[in-house]
Formats: C-alpha cells, structure tokens, sequence
C-alpha cells in the first residue's frame, strides 16, 4: 500500500492505493480517498501508513499461524484418537 497524489482541475487529493501484479502487469487499486491534499497532512500519513504496514504483516502472519495450527489439529485426529492429549 502507498500513498498518492491525485489531481483533478486545480485541486489535489490523497488516496491510498494497493500494488500487485497481474498477468505481469501492475495493477493500483484506489482503496480509500483521504480528501484535499495538505502537505503536513500528507507527511503524518504517511508516517502512519509506514508504522501500519508492519502490524498489517503481525496479522497476516498470526491469522496463517492459526490456519496451519488447525490443519494440523485435523490431520492429527486420526492418529491420536486413542492418546488423551487435550491439545489434541
């Protein structure tokens, strides 16, 4: 995710936009449209979008620890039917 300034006539906007690619290609999408363009507004922006995008990541990766954990929590069933593990 990234900041951009967007202008339209003689005034100009902040968005904030997602990059990926596609079939090679990179592809923006506008997520949200933050209103008229202030530079000390855009400079506190985009120290929060910088602070964000690791907690972003903390989540992505703690929501693919719990995915996993419940495959393997399926998996295992079969082969601990007999045990009385209660993790299990």
């Amino acid at each position: 995710m990234f900041l951009r300034i967007n202008s339209s006539g003689k005034y100009r906007y902040i968005q904030i936009l997602h990059n990926y690619r596609e079939n090679g290609k990179s592809i923006h999408t506008i997520i949200t449209p933050l209103g008229h363009y202030d530079k000390e507004r855009y400079t506190r922006l985009k120290k929060e979008l910088k602070d964000w995008k690791p907690m972003s990541r903390a989540a992505t990766i703690i929501s693919e620890m719990k995915t996993d954990i419940a495959n393997i929590k399926k998996h295992a069933k079969p082969f601990t039917k007999g045990l009385n593990y209660k993790h299990f």
